[in-house]
């Protein structure tokens, strides 16, 4: 592994009480929030254990359990991320990873990212040519309402993202400055009323791909 990715192994994503870092963040609509710096960019998922061991052993993804040709899924918010394997009926996906991304790379996938689950209308103008872009698509995204302790929603939304095919294969051989587990966050989650929570803050989306992220079907009226 490359030196840059080992020492970002040992580097703790920075967190605070979920009601301090909610007061400074927008409260409604689809803010594109992120735990980021000038060239790191965190996501956060969660895997089996005996995947999450490979990752933080070796700071990449593979070993027996892991399927290559599947599509790697992973969020910005942990809080909804949290909740969402808990909801899973797959066997020990509790263990959630910060991952560590080059932001160039991050930055990249925006630019080509197509929403994955809901027509877009306004982005596409015929369900045949998203559905046409949805199969052949390196990069997907849905949004899911924000979730709060005690597994509230809430009024904001967040962004759930997928890769696969090369854009995967470079995401494990490029992307990845390192791993880290949150399990002290994770047993937070379970316990508290007002746990700690990654310090996230509105990230500044690339010019080309603002519309495609903020699409919201509430706010789309194209015929």
């Amino acid at each position: 592994m490359p030196r840059f990715a080992r020492e970002r192994v040992d580097r703790m994503v920075p967190n605070a009480p979920w009601s301090e870092v909610q007061a400074g963040l927008p409260q409604t609509g689809r803010p594109l929030l992120a735990c980021y710096s000038d060239d790191v960019v965190t996501v956060f998922a969660a895997h089996r254990r005996e995947i999450a061991d490979f990752a933080l052993a070796s700071g990449r993804f593979g070993g027996d359990s892991w399927h290559a040709g599947r599509t790697t899924r992973f969020g910005l918010s942990f809080g909804d991320i949290y909740h969402h394997s808990k909801g899973r009926s797959d066997v020990n996906v509790e263990r959630i990873l910060a991952i560590h991304l080059r932001r160039d790379m991050f930055d990249g996938m925006l630019r080509q990212v197509v929403h994955g689950r809901v027509f877009p209308a306004g982005l596409f103008q015929t369900k045949a040519q998203w559905r046409l872009a949805t199969r052949y698509a390196q990069a997907v995204m849905d949004w899911h309402p924000e979730r709060g302790p005690k597994g509230v929603d809430l009024e904001r939304a967040c962004v759930r993202f997928g890769v696969r095919g090369h854009l995967k294969k470079s995401l494990n051989s490029e992307w990845i400055l390192g791993v880290e587990h949150m399990d002290p966050l994770h047993s937070a989650w379970g316990s508290g009323a007002d746990p700690l929570t990654p310090v996230v803050r509105p990230y500044p989306v690339p010019d080309p791909c603002r519309a495609t992220l903020s699409w919201d079907p509430e706010a789309s009226h194209v015929s």
